[in-house]
This record gives structure tokens, C-alpha cells and sequence, in this order.
């Protein structure tokens, strides 16, 4: 079995920060003072998703460090 070492890209790499950083930022322009009542966390979990997304297409495997 080898042990490869997987590297995303750098916009790879970038993609889930960005993408974050938009979705924050339309909360805080549709929203304003009541941001923080809970919608970030969906931001949160929709980066998480595409972050993963990419992760699987880099070659990562749920099994990768087990």
C-alpha cells in the first residue's frame, strides 16, 4: 500500500474559503443586525460540504487516515 501525499491546488484550496466568505457576506447584507440568530452556521455547514466535495475529487478517502 503506498502513501501517497494528496495536495489540493491552491484554488482548490481556495474555493471553500471563498465561497464562504460570499455566503457570510450576503448574510450580513440581507439580514444586518440579526446575522448572528443562526443563519451562519448554514454557511458553515454549506463550505463544509463543498471543502469535502473537493476533498473526494483530490483523491481523499473517508478511510484515508484509518
Amino acid at each position: 500500500m503506498t502513501d501517497k501525499k494528496l495536495k489540493p491546488s491552491l484554488l482548490q484550496a481556495l474555493i471553500p474559503i471563498i465561497f464562504l466568505i460570499s455566503l457570510l457576506s450576503l448574510n450580513v447584507y440581507f439580514f444586518g443586525d440579526g446575522t448572528l440568530d443562526g443563519s451562519n452556521q448554514i454557511a458553515l455547514i454549506l463550505s463544509a460540504g463543498i471543502a469535502a466535495i473537493i476533498a473526494l475529487k483530490v483523491g481523499f478517502k473517508s478511510n484515508h487516515y484509518a
